[in-house]
């Protein structure tokens, strides 16, 4: 499998809704995005009492250059500091500790695909940026801005936001998500705790491109416990071998979709008997949950969630086009008052 080539900068997001169906009556003005960013614009957060407490414990002085200040979470793959670089600002820092340590060609590989992924996206307003790529101690990482901000799945929680800003949320989701499928890259680990929203529902989402070095890697994805986020044809794949690409994406971005919407997850509760459910039954009608809503976000989400990859939008841009109408309605319906 061959490493993404980068096919050019690009458009940082688009100046209208594209895809099938977006029409031009829809403006990105809906989007509230920005083009440009401050070294505190982007990655992990930490304001007040948000995702990244702090954790007791003994913390490594240095990780590479980077002086380390607090550890901010850990998981089964990888453990996250905040730190400060050789100029004095605060950056994030990912470590990878999966048996990289006892592997050092593995690791060696795995950093030159992170690099690699890194040179193919480029920048883009809605993805968090990543500057640097090392080895500490025989254990990959890499090293990304500090994002100001909550996570998506606190915003749900809270049922904080109207129905136009959360359309709008998973518009900037779906502008990101193209970025990467444009040149390769998906995903394929998207969740409420991947996306964060900072003032002004700017959206910033994490990882994207992290899971794909694994996949080139050859180093098997381990899923241990049930994702309610995860394909049919990702449930089918055998073990260690999902089977990803931006269709499964656009499957992940329907599920974020209905959960932002009701604070429910579209085939039930993340247990066993949701992966039949995810496999062989429609999703919950959003009827069940809501009592007023657009009628074309049930079509919208039939769409995005269907069975078949090939039923699905055929790109994240035409998932956000279609969004950008309802948006566009919406605010009409607000001008009308």
């Amino acid at each position: 499998m061959h490493s993404p080539v980068p096919k050019g900068k690009g458009p940082a997001a688009p100046s209208s809704w594209s895809g099938k169906g977006a029409g031009t009556g829809a403006s990105h003005h809906s989007v509230k995005s920005s083009q440009s960013w401050k070294w505190r614009d982007s990655l992990l957060v930490i304001s007040g009492s948000a995702i990244g407490e702090i954790l007791n414990g003994q913390l490594p002085p240095k990780i590479g250059k980077y002086e380390i200040t607090a550890k901010l979470g850990s998981g089964g793959e990888s453990d996250v500091y905040r730190a400060i670089d050789d100029l004095g600002r605060e950056v994030a820092i990912k470590m990878f500790v999966s048996g990289f340590s006892e592997k050092p060609d593995l690791a060696q590989r795995f950093i030159v695909e992170l690099r690699s992924v890194i040179a193919a996206l480029g920048t883009h307003p809605n993805l968090v940026a990543h500057c640097d790529v090392g080895e500490d101690g025989g254990n990959p990482y890499v090293v990304m801005q500090v994002v100001e901000g909550e996570p998506l799945d606190r915003i749900i929680r809270d049922r904080r936001a109207s129905l136009t800003e959360k359309l709008s949320i998973i518009v900037q989701v779906c502008f990101a998500l193209g970025h990467g499928h444009q040149r390769g890259i998906s995903h394929s680990d998207l969740k409420g705790a991947n996306v964060w929203v900072q003032t002004g529902d700017h959206v910033k989402v994490l990882d994207l491109g992290v899971d794909h070095a694994w996949r080139v890697c050859s180093v098997p994805h381990r899923f241990t416990h049930v994702n309610p986020y995860m394909s049919p044809e990702s449930w089918r794949s055998v073990p260690g071998q999902q089977h990803f690409d931006k269709r499964s994406d656009i499957f992940s971005i329907g599920v974020l979709l209905y959960y932002l919407l009701t604070g429910k997850y579209p085939f039930g509760l993340p247990r066993t008997e949701m992966i039949f459910l995810t496999l062989r039954e429609p999703h919950t009608p959003l009827s069940a949950s809501l009592t007023s809503y657009p009628a074309a976000l049930d079509a919208i989400l039939d769409r995005a969630l269907a069975k078949k990859p090939e039923d699905r939008f055929a790109t994240a841009e035409e998932f956000a086009g279609d969004l950008g109408l309802v948006i566009s309605e919406l605010e009409k319906d607000s001008l009308r008052g």
